[in-house]
């Protein structure tokens, strides 16, 4: 293209579904219409929404306290939103200026359409940014940029674990742009003017057509948020199950990670004399609110859970849908999480549950939980053990980790296992049971002054005889111990499966022996409202 033509930065969507008119797009409000025309004709109709003069919120904080009132045009603003509608070969593209994306109606883009084509295009060595959101104890939205364009190893990605939500980069050839940045939209940096423009668009279609991504990028397709129409589909389908009763799949949990020691009881009504609960479970929102065969869509939205402290006031209250974990086989596995539905890739998932497998048995065999806490169980099985396991649970270690200070295990064997225990209460405490696991075995390989402290805690029977020695960690094993109702993994949430799968990855490559066992949780079978939620 021409270089006196100026440099711009343009945002466009494309609708779906095929050609789309004004009112299949936009929001039904007055917009001011115009014709739009090129050298070769017609091309679209620009759509703008008329600003609003209005003050900015920050000057009520001076009201009355100055030696002037300002004038009007001087603490004004407005900003102008438009959109341009570009019909080109059955397909319709949404070009946006200023506010112009919140004049277009919910559902009538296309998704991913600007990721694909970015993605089939963009020189893998001149990535930009990518932003992610990853599955752990908590979801979290991460933006990964870097100083330079650089090849995708310059990113802290994990292919099983995050959702690529967009990339930036530079693309291969100039005909894409200069730069592109693609999410649902594409935004386009390129000397581009209204004769270049259908060029340019047919370019894009080019590209979000291409399958280039899935060779260059296979994992992109691993996990995928679904689309608005499809999640209203699944929520129809959840509430259906619920009303059947079928439970298998579909628990309660707090959406976020919690300070336990905090945390005193949960609620399911606002009333004072609500009864409380030591954990979440839908038995007891059964109980409390309605019964399963009466629960509707509106009420996922509109019913709350409530956690309180110790003086009964309120921490945190969440829609019953913000707290629901489902699995569902909807066509595929889809994943309800944090409010959030999401479509899992059958050979991916395939592959998780295989490697999951594979990990071995401790043949250290723990007593089943029967106990009023992982505090009480610790303390039991290391009494019984007759020496063999020595009590770590509780006893923080500082590390030079992000937390300050870590527990080495919660029981350490004689045979040098370092036991990590966890009462089952979804993904949160799995990931954090996982996570703890691999902090502690990496500091007490690599940290002298980790061993040390460690050292120092244990008992004479179970120390070292020189921790200011290296360590070999194939010597070791990291047991995972998960308490649950019916001792079996049949109801880890697939994301927790993801988590403990990169875990063992991990743990494997440093040299130690990992293993995973269920512990039986009597307490919960025999008494269903006892304490045998996560802590």
């Amino acid at each position: 293209m021409p270089h006196d033509i100026p440099l711009r930065t343009l945002t466009i969507f494309r609708a779906k579904d095929g050609p789309k008119g004004t009112t299949d797009l936009l929001k039904a409000r007055h917009y001011k219409s115009f014709r739009v025309d090129n050298a070769s004709g017609f091309i679209g109709t620009l759509l703008i929404n008329p600003a609003r003069q209005r003050q900015p919120d920050w000057l009520s904080l001076f009201s009355g306290a100055l030696d002037e009132e300002p004038k009007k045009k001087d603490v004004t603003s407005a900003s102008v939103s438009a959109v341009l509608l570009v019909g080109r070969n059955d397909q319709t593209y949404v070009l946006t200026f200023g506010y112009g994306r919140y004049m277009l109606l919910d559902g009538v883009v296309e998704e991913r359409f600007g990721l694909k084509a970015a993605l089939n295009v963009i020189n893998e060595e001149k990535i930009r940014s990518l932003d992610l959101k990853r599955f752990e104890q908590v979801q979290r939205h991460t933006r990964e940029q870097v100083s330079r364009d650089s090849a995708l190893e310059a990113f802290g990605l994990d292919v099983e674990q995050d959702l690529l939500r967009a990339v930036t980069g530079v693309p291969g050839e100039r005909k894409y742009g200069l730069r592109l940045a693609g999410r649902d939209c594409i935004t386009v940096t390129s000397h581009v003017d209204l004769d270049s423009l259908p060029a340019l668009l047919d370019n894009l279609e080019e590209a979000s057509q291409k399958n280039t991504y899935k060779k260059r990028f296979p994992w992109v397709d691993n996990i995928q948020e679904v689309g608005r129409k499809e999640s209203e589909k699944l929520d129809a389908t959840l509430v259906a199950t619920i009303n059947r009763g079928d439970l298998d799949r579909i628990w309660l949990g707090a959406p976020m990670l919690l300070d336990w020691d905090r945390v005193s009881h949960f609620t399911y009504r606002a009333a004072r004399a609500a009864n409380r609960y030591a954990h979440l479970e839908f038995q007891h929102y059964f109980e409390e609110v309605r019964t399963k065969e009466d629960v509707r869509i509106h009420h996922l939205k509109n019913d709350r859970i409530r956690c309180h402290k110790a003086d009964h006031h309120e921490l945190e209250a969440w829609p019953l849908r913000q707290c629901i974990c489902a699995e569902l086989d909807a066509g595929g596995r889809c994943i309800l999480s944090e409010g959030k539905w999401y479509s899992i890739n059958t050979d991916f998932v395939a592959r998780v549950i295989r490697g999951v497998e594979t990990i071995e048995t401790s043949r250290l065999v723990l007593p089943h939980y029967d106990d009023k806490d992982e505090a009480a169980y610790n303390r039991r099985v290391a009494e019984n053990s007759k020496g063999r396991l020595a009590l770590m649970d509780r006893k923080l270690i500082s590390a030079p980790v992000a937390s300050g200070s870590v527990e080495f295990c919660d029981l350490f064997d004689l045979e040098r296992r370092m036991v990590h225990v966890k009462r089952y209460g979804g993904s949160s405490a799995l990931s954090h049971l996982f996570a703890q696991g691999v902090v502690s075995a990496r500091q007490y390989h690599l940290a002298r002054d980790f061993r040390q402290l460690v050292n120092e805690k244990l008992p004479a029977s179970h120390q070292l005889a020189d921790p200011t020695k290296q360590l070999s960690a194939s010597d070791y094993e990291v047991a995972y111990a998960v308490v649950a109702k019916d001792g079996t993994m049949d109801q880890i949430p697939f994301f927790s499966m993801v988590n403990l799968k990169g875990v063992y990855d991990l743990l494997r490559q440093i040299g130690f022996k990992v293993t995973l066992s269920f512990v039986e949780n009597r307490r919960a079978k025999n008494a269903p409202d006892a304490d045998d939620g996560a802590e």
